[in-house]
């Protein structure tokens, strides 16, 4: 283990193996879920009791790092720690996997899997340091476009800040919070990293006509000394796959020479792609799509912290 944090909301830690290569084409998500166990002082797993996000890193022919975070709510022992045991399983287990020779559609399912040879059972037992955020009452209003958002309150932690949005719904259609930043006021923007919707047991509820998104912003310094902005640029809807709405995203991108069909797999939806602009990559192209077949309501909504 290189280094491990831990607050109200997060635990993040990184690990390096050395050793041990990963086959070109295994999909990471999958070996992070069955490599890892990141278990509490009271037995539980935490992967499968919160949120996580992760990534793994190859440093050369036989090592990688991996970089693992989990949202949740945790709190601290008496002496301000969290205890933890880290399980890791190197190998022994069927994973998804994308041979090379694949042409393979962003959005869709990998059907093919590969076993990974087990190279052996690891515990390592550690404490973390536990650091408590700063939650600040903000409860402030911006209308745009005859659309009211509120920043209801943040909470300033050591490895992310965290904000409460509500936003009045400008239709009936599942809209949400896209792309919001932190502006600092030394020119640092921070994207989005994770977002929710807030649900019932929360003390602001949503409605048919309110919604509230439970924002995050990762951050590696400290954000509770300084003055920053939280900017909202517009709101968007979920995809919808309706012949319709594939016609109107069509006409959206029409201008900039891409022109697709949609069609349904198994589990998923892939693209039959006439038109695309030359040189443009399939990362860029599928975006573009994927974005295209959403609604969008313009902002910006812009809030202001410790002003």
């Amino acid at each position: 283990m290189d280094w491990a944090l831990a607050d109200e909301h997060q635990i993040i830690m990184q690990f390096t193996v050395n050793g041990y290569e990963i086959r070109d084409g295994v999909q990471y998500v999958d070996l992070i879920n069955e490599m890892f166990k990141i278990i509490d002082e009271n037995g539980k797993d935490i992967f499968y009791y919160s949120g996580f996000s992760g990534n793994i890193q190859a440093l050369n022919n036989n090592s990688f790092e991996v970089f693992l975070e989990f949202n949740g709510d945790y709190s601290p022992d008496p002496t301000g720690n969290l205890n933890l045991l880290a399980e890791i399983q190197i190998g022994g287990f069927d994973v998804s996997y994308i041979s090379p020779t694949t042409t393979f559609v962003p959005g869709s399912i990998p059907t093919e899997t590969v076993h990974i040879p087990n190279a052996g059972n690891f515990q390592i037992p550690f404490s973390v340091a536990f650091a408590k955020g700063t939650e600040i009452e903000v409860k402030q209003s911006v209308v745009v476009n005859n659309i009211e958002l509120r920043l209801e309150r943040v909470n300033i932690n050591p490895s992310d800040v965290e904000a409460l949005i509500c936003f009045q719904m400008p239709s009936a259609a599942d809209w949400q919070l896209a792309a919001a930043t932190i502006n600092t006021i030394d020119g640092k923007v921070l994207p989005v990293s994770t977002f929710g919707i807030v649900g019932e047991k929360s003390s602001i509820s949503n409605s048919d006509s309110k919604r509230c998104n439970l924002v995050n912003f990762a951050t590696s310094y400290d954000m509770s000394t300084e003055n920053f902005s939280i900017s909202v640029p517009k709101l968007v809807t979920s995809v919808t796959m309706t012949e319709e709405s594939i016609q109107a995203a069509n006409r959206k991108l029409s201008d900039q020479g891409i022109s697709f069909d949609v069609v349904q797999a198994d589990h998923s939806y892939d693209f039959d792609i006439h038109q695309k602009p030359e040189g443009m990559s399939d990362e860029e192209l599928y975006t573009l799509i994927w974005d295209s077949l959403r609604a969008d309501y313009p902002g910006p909504w812009e809030f202001s912290i410790g002003e």
